[in-house]
């Protein structure tokens, strides 16, 4: 992704506020910032807006106008990125202010807190005392989450679950969870109280789980069920739809040859994409998908180029503003952002994000069999009052090896992350889960206004006895 670079801050007004408990309300002191004086990495060039804007939003908060034309002095900025360094420096020659820190990259944003508290106080003549914005602080590790966030916990069952989801299936106004482990789907009760089976749902074993979406394609306020699935033989994709009867869970049509995914297109609104499998090494070609009285029909295509060939992508709105743009994850675990269609320019996060799996094998003649690994992780949109973002799965041990070993994975979490025109900043999290959270869906469980994440947990993979065990969890935001 480039962003338009602009050549201008624009103006923030803030509401006026009380310079102290008994005086007067007075007008608000003023500065212009000018262009940010950018010297590093061309990928790292939306510095000069980032910067910009963080200092401006904090001297907001801090009872300082920042306009594109003011009466009072104005602060110039560099920022010098080099081998893994960062120096800010700013002056205010009016007032002979003069600002510079250096240290390495990842401490820049607190320089650059730094230098607008510095600025405050010139400005107003005394230290504003505000608290660092929510943005840009980092989000507890999982076992400080886990001390503030209780997660709910069902039974174990012995299955293998390979991915959730969480949707209104019969109209209600209720939310139903279903999971999918091999051969079966399962249909939970989910409510802060319990999480409780209800009914199952035969598949054909010779179909591997993949992913479960949902998503109301004729707007009827019933969510179908999609369930994305490979053949264990010729490894070839087809997705299974269902609906809900009134009593259970019954498939529509025949399974269609592509893999699904539900996702937030440019234009606004949920819709399914289909990823149709070129060989075994990476996703094909995606389209529109449709519903219609057979099945599921592929539509129109979209050209998203080779920037979505990754693990899974959802467009969420940024932080600050009216903007949107993609959220990608790639198969190194790295979440990215692209916020401009028109650019093939990424911005990656610094964290590695994992999610669910399966296999796809294949033989070659009288060769042995080989396995490739491939990762299918959830990257959800989120757009709840000041939460914006996506959620995404973090585990505490990283990716490692691509989860070869399942030991090496436990304690995950899911995180909700936004782009606040700096970096990719944690904005809330669920507790920290012990075992393998394999897959999550983010909803409104009870309808109260605060969000909840329903995941699953994979704490025994099958063994001779060929039975996995799982359990579901359901856990608040903070």
């Amino acid at each position: 992704m480039r962003f338009h670079m602009m050549k201008r801050v624009v103006g923030l007004l803030v509401t006026l506020v009380f310079l102290a408990a008994g005086t007067a309300m007075g007008a608000q002191p003023c500065l212009s910032i000018d262009e940010v004086a950018y010297n590093g990495p061309e990928t790292s060039g939306y510095l000069k807006t980032g910067v910009s804007q963080m200092v401006a939003n904090r001297l907001g908060e801090a009872g300082v106008f920042v306009l594109e034309t003011c009466d009072g002095p104005s602060l110039a900025i560099s920022v010098t990125l080099f081998g893994g360094t960062a120096n800010l420096g700013a002056t205010i020659k009016k007032e002979g202010f003069h600002f510079s820190r250096s240290g390495v990259e990842g401490e820049l944003i607190g320089f650059v807190q730094e230098l607008a508290d510095e600025v405050a106080a010139k400005m107003t003549g005394k230290v504003k005392a505000s608290p660092a914005p929510a943005v840009t602080e980092k989000a507890p590790t999982p076992d400080t989450a886990a001390a503030d966030v209780q997660p709910l916990r069902s039974e174990v069952f012995p299955l293998e679950v390979q991915s959730v989801a969480v949707g209104d299936l019969t109209g209600d106004g209720v939310m139903e969870a279903v999971v999918a482990s091999r051969g079966v789907l399962q249909l939970l009760s989910v409510s802060k109280e319990a999480i409780t089976e209800v009914g199952r749902v035969s598949c054909p074993d010779y179909l591997k789980p993949v992913r479960l979406d949902m998503l109301d394609f004729n707007n009827d306020g019933k969510a179908e069920l999609l369930l994305s699935t490979v053949h264990t033989v010729n490894q070839d994709p087809f997705t299974l739809v269902f609906r809900h009867d009134g009593t259970t869970l019954a498939q529509m049509g025949k399974p269609a040859p592509f893999l699904t995914a539900v996702v937030t297109l440019p234009e606004g609104g949920r819709t399914c994409i289909a990823q149709r499998l070129s060989g075994i090494d990476y996703w094909g070609d995606m389209h529109r998908v449709s519903l219609g009285a057979k099945g599921l029909e592929l539509g129109q295509p979209l050209e998203m180029g080779d920037a979505f060939h990754v693990l899974g992508w959802d467009m969420a709105p940024i932080l600050k503003g009216e903007g949107k743009g993609y959220f990608l994850l790639s198969e190194g675990g790295r979440l990215a952002f692209w916020g401009d269609a028109t650019s093939d320019s990424v911005y990656r996060s610094d964290e590695n994000y994992g999610g669910s799996r399966f296999f796809l094998t294949k033989t070659e003649g009288s060769r042995k069999q080989e396995e490739r690994r491939y990762l299918v992780s959830r990257v959800k949109s989120v757009d709840h009052g000041a939460l914006k973002g996506v959620g995404v799965l973090q585990h505490k041990d990283s990716l490692g090896h691509l989860f070869q070993g399942m030991t090496r994975y436990k304690n995950g979490r899911v995180v909700v992350v936004g782009w606040n025109g700096y970096e990719l900043a944690p904005q809330a999290t669920s507790a920290a889960f012990k075992g393998f959270l394999i897959d999550f869906d983010i909803v409104d469980i009870d309808g109260d206004g605060e969000l909840e994440v329903f995941g699953g947990i994979l704490n025994k993979k099958a063994g001779l006895s060929g039975k996995g065990r799982s359990y579901f969890v359901l856990s608040s935001l903070k």
